[in-house]
């Protein structure tokens, strides 16, 4: 398509249960503009590409990337994001889908009309598994480079995102999401906000399918939890720290909110004594002793009202 104005990036593995519904989703909204739907699906051993190349059949806006072999969740990510030919993209992984079907006219007419800003989110709904849902609402307007430096990750399924230079932006989350770190919405939210701030849309216009599979399979909340500081702690450590006094401001607080809580509530994990010693292996000496210091005065301070 000439002058395309967005592509919908979507990667999918073994969700025949769900992907009709993403795809679906997309199809049904309303825009004054032609956009594209780029699929990166990876050698499923269930019906996904199936089902995948039949809408690709029937609907001349569908890309259904070919493939021989599975590829593994960051070289799919790269590989369809670097096949979006858009002057914006959009993200939808396959399971989750979209519920306001004028969700992307409404984030392109924002963006086209506030150059200033990379990127433009939104709130969203949560699916749980008993089939009940939540609302996921943010209190900020937007978020800068300073919020997702303190560990803040945009939801990834209602993501639109400037298309800058998109060779080194493929270039630069290949870098960073090589080996087992692969938190690729934490970088790219990075990437996009070193050009500008996020803008989050007050509407919820999509849902997040927690469903229990994937890469939290198996793992309780606790782990996860834990999980996602050491994932924090290796994000600074690939992007070279560029705010080392926000960083170790952030690593302390999570790590000995996560500590504190679980003492609170009795709950007994290993885990509290591996953030412990995170925490000691990530801080220089007089970093841990200022921190953990500034802590327990701001706890006990707020502890008293």
């Amino acid at each position: 398509m000439e002058n395309l104005i967005l592509s919908v990036w979507i990667i999918t593995y073994n969700q025949e249960k769900y992907i009709s519904e993403c795809l679906n989703s997309i199809l049904m909204q309303h825009t004054n503009f032609e956009f594209e739907i780029v699929i990166g699906e990876d050698h499923s051993t269930d019906i996904t590409r199936t089902i995948c190349e039949k809408y690709a059949k029937e609907h001349s806006n569908i890309i259904l990337l070919p493939l021989e072999h599975n590829l593994g969740l960051v070289k799919n990510w790269e590989r369809t994001l670097f096949a979006c030919q858009g002057k914006y993209i959009a993200m939808c992984e396959g399971d989750d889908y979209w519920i306001d079907s004028y969700k992307l006219q409404k984030q392109i007419d924002f963006l086209e009309n506030n150059k200033s800003y990379s990127m433009c989110v939104s709130n969203r709904k949560v699916l749980l598994t008993d089939g009940t849902f939540y609302d996921d609402i943010s209190i900020k307007e937007c978020y800068t480079k300073e919020d997702i430096l303190k560990g803040v990750i945009p939801h990834t399924q209602t993501m639109v995102f400037r298309n800058l230079n998109r060779e080194a932006m493929c270039e630069y989350l290949s870098k960073l999401l090589s080996g087992l770190f692969s938190e690729g919405d934490r970088v790219l939210s990075y990437w996009c906000s070193k050009f500008g701030d996020i803008y989050i849309l007050p509407d919820q216009t999509a849902v997040y399918r927690w469903n229990g599979i994937g890469v939290w399979s198996g793992h309780t909340a606790i782990y996860r939890e834990y999980f996602f500081i050491r994932m924090f702690c290796t994000f600074h450590k690939r992007i070279e720290y560029p705010d080392r006094k926000l960083f170790g401001d952030s690593v302390t607080t999570q790590c000995l909110d996560f500590i504190y809580y679980n003492f609170k509530r009795g709950i007994k994990n290993r885990y509290k004594l591996e953030t412990l010693k995170l925490l000691y292996k990530e801080l220089t000496f007089i970093e841990l002793i200022v921190n953990v210091f500034n802590y327990i005065i701001n706890k006990f301070h707020k502890n008293k009202k």
